[in-house]
């Protein structure tokens, strides 16, 4: 199986969809203001102007489109099991819950809880 995540731009308005752990993410430039006050320039100091404005930097901010469907996440979790599948924690830190077909956990186990293809757990 797969997992899928697909953003369209039309007429202004975004529409985003997503399957699995796939995740749509929006980088936006933002301005990041150093100094908020504005400098006098002293009358020995050579420049083109009178005064100079306060320093900017331009940044990165990210801004989430979408929602992983994992299978410890609210509500995904509850679907499972109400399907009958169990979901095990995640073995370590940093890596996913679970999703199985049986409580012993030795049939297929997937570690999303959605995903397009997975015919042999289609039913959970």
């Amino acid at each position: 199986g797969t997992t899928a995540c697909v953003v369209l731009l039309r007429n202004n308005k975004l529409y985003i969809s997503n399957c699995g752990d796939s995740r749509a993410v929006l980088a936006r430039r933002c301005r990041k203001v150093l100094n908020p006050t504005k400098i006098e320039n002293d009358s020995e100091t050579p420049t083109a102007s009178s005064s100079s404005t306060a320093t900017e930097i331009q940044n990165l901010t990210t801004i989430p489109l979408s929602t992983d469907q994992n299978p410890d996440s609210p509500g995904e979790k509850e679907r499972i099991l109400q399907l009958g599948g169990y979901v095990s924690p995640p073995p370590e830190p940093g890596l996913s819950a679970r999703v199985w077909l049986d409580a012993a956990h030795t049939q297929i186990g997937l570690a999303m809880a959605r995903s397009i293809g997975d015919h042999a757990v289609k039913g959970v």
